[in-house]
């Protein structure tokens, strides 16, 4: 763990990368979530569990529907810029979600694969 985070990459099955459109990299960071219910903003702390470039997973002390929209704001390791993106939730077992990024601005794009690099270079040293 290093500033507050644990990085590593994600292998579960040595042909999951190949099928995913981006690799994944765990990591530890806490994370806001921001829901709309009966028209009342939630929002609740959540961890990190993995990310990419299209979205991250996310244990969320709180029962969401597939499907359901929501405001995730976090800062990533080796980051000093606040990321504000809406997503979607696309799987879920138990309170482990999947979130898939909506709104993602070239630059916090940018951002995204700056930080992998960094986290690669880690995961490699290490």
């Amino acid at each position: 763990m290093q500033n507050g985070f644990s990085v590593a990459s994600v292998h579960a099955d040595p042909g999951q990368d190949a099928r995913r459109r981006w690799h994944r990299y765990e990591i530890d960071m806490r994370v806001k979530v921001r829901v709309l219910i009966d028209g009342t903003a939630q929002m609740w702390q959540a961890q990190a569990h993995d990310i990419n470039e299209g979205g991250m997973a996310l244990m969320v002390p709180f029962n969401l529907a597939i499907g359901s929209f929501a405001d995730l704001e976090f800062t990533l390791p080796y980051s000093r810029i606040k990321m504000l993106v809406k997503a979607s939730v696309r799987n879920k077992s138990g309170f482990r979600y999947g979130f898939e990024f909506l709104t993602i601005s070239p630059a916090q794009r940018d951002e995204l694969n700056r930080v992998f690099g960094v986290l690669s270079l880690h995961q490699n040293a290490g």
